[in-house]
């Protein structure tokens, strides 16, 4: 609703109540607190909250995958890796098998399109159970490192039309973008 600042107060106050013994509503307010932040590109802010809940909750996988983007973002690739790495074991969210990939192709590293294709594989595989719950994430996926523009353009039309929202429309509109881009790519080739 972009009222970040009253967003803001607000998670302040909710973590400032918690007088509660267990990690878990702390450390879902805060990957919320993040995921907020970094909607609105805030990355120092996100950095920040996402430290937070490492030092309370290291185990979070999501809050360590987010930190892991917020750290390629910024360019920082060993920072990057050493979050994202392990996530490749103990998690099945191909999100993290997509930033690794994104994290080899940075350092111009042959793997990095074995490593797409394998996170390709997987988001095929979750859309095939639920399209509706994966088209936006495997629709960011495939606009990049993925690097199918008209398999992104269709996930996200698919999001849209499922969920109009200001963030299902700002996707739509940079995968059709880049979908146009490789059709003009694909007729100047031939």
């Amino acid at each position: 609703m972009d009222q970040w600042d009253a967003a803001e107060a607000s998670y302040a106050a909710a973590l400032d109540a918690d007088n509660g013994i267990s990690p878990m509503p702390c450390a879902q307010l805060l990957f919320e607190w993040g995921v907020s932040a970094m909607r609105r590109g805030d990355l120092d802010r996100v950095e920040a909250i996402f430290v937070q809940l490492d030092a309370i909750f290291p185990a979070h996988v999501p809050g360590r995958g987010h930190r892991a983007e917020v750290a390629l973002a910024r360019g920082h690739l060993d920072l990057a890796e050493t979050l994202v790495r392990p996530l490749l074991e103990i998690a099945d969210d191909p999100e993290y098998r997509a930033i690794y990939a994104e994290i080899l192709a940075a350092r111009g590293d042959d793997k990095a399109a074995c490593e797409a294709a394998r996170a390709a594989a997987a988001y095929e595989q979750l859309l095939t159970r639920r399209p509706e719950a994966y088209a936006d994430h495997a629709a960011a996926f495939f606009i990049g490192v993925g690097n199918r523009p008209q398999r992104a353009r269709d996930l996200a039309l698919a999001n849209w039309k499922l969920r109009d929202t200001p963030r299902s429309r700002s996707l739509l509109a940079r995968a059709m973008g880049k979908a146009e881009q490789s059709s003009i790519a694909k007729e100047c080739a031939a």
